[in-house]
């Protein structure tokens, strides 16, 4: 049966009324507003960790890092939990090396300088399908005084933080272990700290008690309780009244907590709703794109006359481009290609683009982290997962779903003008007409390239050659055009 609206009446949480919902758009605001945020806690502070570091800069060029923060705002009185993802090997035993994660051998490091920051490690499970080297918690969540949070996709490694210029060398976007200017600098222009981009939802209302029930479910469950006490979760007041609608969507794999012994998959299902409802457009972002199931739904979507604009990672990272993931990515970009290029409907209504930046001999691709969509200008998916089987079946994931007009408009117009280049008041209102400029541009772009400084940031995504060089796509090569 298929829904009439995209909410999921199976979630963990309900539909609960709409306060406040803003949109940081890529690391520099993002953290920010978080940073400024925590400073004015007056309880406490909760985060969920996935890939992260103690070392993480949230407003460079600023030496204060995120365990000085968490120090200064613990010495108010104010409870900092830190809740980290612990990775496993394949034979399930602990991994303590995995780059870009908190280890609990960072412990002391933590509570010496932060002595009153409390912090736990998580193993995450997987749907009993695959070994639990593909588990992950994925989530990426800040609750401050059960009164506001913060539910996105940005990690909190210095190569994901970027500006909305995504500037090629930009030195403040380098490994968080640096530390040396010199070396800093140097680094800037690795392939490993190419431009990023993502976004993160700030709520306030009542959805905010459902992040912060997720935070104390991990906490209390959490593989590794080395410090601080249980803790209990500020109750929740009264699902949908009046006004525009809003939900925290899960992903939980099974028999990972107590409270949701079946495991959730609530994320899918409201992208399958948006999808399978959608009446006029789709606009998406997303590092991946290979679930069954969401490409489906697109296709579908796009026969009958739905017009989409997706924007992609050209070459998603080497960390997910193994064994059965690798074959889900090409076999699926495959299919997509094939079908939108066969079949003039599709080929009309479905366009996939990614970005780069726009300099003459030294373009870059600007990696695509972002976990958004936004339907017939009404509805809005934005959290921490990915159009693929491991973040829709059994990774931890949190998204926002939201039933704004008002705000999905405003949402994509503002995404659209960073990409074009342009001011959001000059992106039409009309999503067709919007998308014809995407058309003009990529074409404009994709014989510029190389030759002339862009006028944007879009590129048709073309389909990999078969045979294509994999690791030079993943080192990020952006010369490389052969390729695509």
């Amino acid at each position: 049966m298929i829904a009439s609206e995209p909410f999921v009446t199976t979630c963990a949480y309900p539909v609960r009324t709409l306060d406040e919902l803003d949109f940081y758009i890529d690391g520099e605001d993002a953290f920010i507003a978080i940073a400024e945020a925590i400073e004015k806690a007056r309880s406490y502070v909760y985060m969920t960790c996935a890939y992260s570091s103690l070392n993480f800069r949230l407003r460079p060029p600023a030496s204060e890092q995120l365990r000085e923060l968490c120090h200064r705002t613990s010495q108010r009185g104010v409870r900092v939990a830190m809740l980290f993802w612990q990775p496993l090997n394949v034979d399930g035993s602990p991994n303590f090396s995995m780059a870009g994660t908190v280890s609990q051998a960072d412990l002391p490091e933590l509570t010496m300088h932060a002595p009153k920051v409390m912090a736990r490690w998580d193993a995450a499970k997987t749907d009993g399908t695959y070994p639990p080297l593909l588990g992950c918690h994925h989530q990426k969540t800040f609750v401050i005084d059960g009164v506001q949070a913060f539910v996105g996709g940005i990690n909190m490694t210095q190569d994901y933080w970027d500006t909305c210029s995504h500037v090629v060398n930009d030195d403040r976007r380098v490994s968080y272990d640096v530390v040396d200017p010199a070396v800093r600098k140097a680094s800037a222009g690795a392939a490993t700290t190419l431009p990023l981009h993502d976004l993160f939802a700030r709520l306030s209302g009542a959805a905010v008690a459902d992040v912060e029930a997720n935070f104390v479910e991990r906490w209390n469950g959490a593989t590794s309780r080395l410090t601080g006490p249980d803790l209990v979760a500020r109750p929740a007041s009264s699902a949908f009244t009046l006004g525009n609608r809003i939900q925290i969507l899960r992903t939980t794999a099974p028999q990972t907590y107590v409270q949701t012994a079946a495991g959730e998959t609530s994320i899918k299902q409201a992208m399958l709703n948006v999808l399978r409802t959608a009446e006029r457009s789709v606009y998406f972002e997303n590092q991946y794109f290979f679930d069954d199931d969401i490409v489906a739904a697109l296709r579908a979507a796009g026969e009958r006359g739905v017009r989409t604009v997706g924007l992609l990672a050209r070459c998603p990272d080497a960390a997910q481009f193994v064994g059965v993931l690798e074959h889900c990515m090409e076999a699926h970009w495959e299919s997509v290609f094939q079908w939108t290029h066969s079949n003039p409907r599709l080929h009309e209504n479905i366009e996939l683009y990614s970005p780069v930046t726009t300099e003459i001999s030294h373009s870059k691709d600007i990696y695509v982290h972002s976990k958004t969509m936004i339907v017939d200008d009404r509805y809005i998916i934005v959290g921490s997962a990915n159009i693929s089987f491991t973040s829709l079946d059994f990774h931890s994931e949190m998204c926002v779903l939201a039933d704004d007009p008002n705000r999905a408009k405003t949402l994509r117009k503002r995404l659209w003008a960073e990409h074009l280049c342009g001011r959001p008041d000059t992106i039409p209102d009309d999503f067709v007409a919007g998308a014809a400029v995407w058309h003009q541009h990529g074409a404009k772009n994709e014989a510029d390239r190389g030759h002339r400084v862009l006028g944007s940031r879009v590129l048709p995504l073309r389909a990999p050659r078969v045979g294509a060089d994999v690791p030079q796509m993943l080192e990020g090569d952006s010369s490389r055009e052969d390729l695509f």
